[in-house]
């Protein structure tokens, strides 16, 4: 089957500490926060750290992009220093300063130098290390990392591989809402790519299908995932499968 031919917008962000890339799906609600305990104790022992992670926050509440990326780099490489590399705050601080570093990757253009999206892969793989030891290479917890591992490796043959394996972990959580979150990711970094086949297409279908089951019509998820669909059907000239679907579509506006 040839690449999907069709630039498709991709799902939405899931909010964690600030607007993180799509496919972060925040397995936990608190994946990126770190624990009470180790704030009280780093406020005692760390005032650096501290006023740095404060800073971090205040600039996600205003939602001041300059500021994220500044304070994420700035209390990442503290909570270093304070938690150890091997530490679970360590890899929850990683991918706070990855996600800024993605969104100073897109800032600078298709034509830009790619070190911000390689500085965060790096990232990923640090988070995902951690993650994989504290809950798992198969465990729900690692999707978050292992996603943002995929959709910034430079060698697409293993960024698919990665996506496969998310998906396979996300299938063997029976959270459905999950799996379709994880599909969507995998078809939308795949399908204008040499790996875009059935499977891929699939992955988009089997999303759609389950947001069908799992959510009302109206829900903004479910009406991207619709027109998703569609322009495949349209582009395997489908054209009695895709019209109904922009026709729901179209009722959603």
């Amino acid at each position: 089957m040839s690449q999907f031919p069709l630039s498709l917008k991709p799902s939405l962000s899931v909010f964690l500490c600030y607007s993180l890339p799509s496919y972060i799906l925040s397995a936990t609600a608190s994946s990126v926060e770190l624990s009470k305990t180790s704030l009280a104790r780093v406020s005692n022992s760390t005032a650096n750290f501290s006023a740095s992670y404060s800073a971090y926050q205040q600039a996600v509440t205003d939602n001041n992009d300059a500021d994220i990326f500044k304070y994420s780099a700035e209390s990442y490489e503290l909570g270093r220093k304070k938690f150890g590399d091997k530490s679970l705050d360590t890899a929850n601080l990683a991918l706070n300063y990855a996600a800024a570093l993605e969104l100073q990757d897109k800032s600078l253009g298709e034509n830009a130098i790619n070190e911000p999206r390689e500085q965060a892969h790096q990232l990923y793989l640090t988070a995902l290390a951690i993650y994989e030891v504290e809950y798992g290479d198969d465990g729900v917890d690692v999707l978050d990392p292992l996603l943002g591992a995929a959709i910034t490796n430079s060698k697409l043959k293993l960024a698919r591989s990665q996506l496969r394996q998310a998906v396979e972990i996300a299938a063997d959580s029976e959270r459905p809402l999950l799996l379709a979150s994880v599909l969507m990711s995998a078809f939308n970094e795949l399908k204008n790519t040499e790996y875009y086949d059935r499977r891929v297409r699939d992955y988009a279908l089997n999303s759609f299908e389950i947001y069908q089951q799992e959510l009302p019509p109206n829900a903004l998820k479910r009406v991207e995932a619709t027109y998703i669909v569609g322009m495949i059907w349209l582009a395997e000239n489908r054209e009695s499968k895709a019209i109904p679907l922009f026709e729901e579509v179209a009722l959603c506006a």
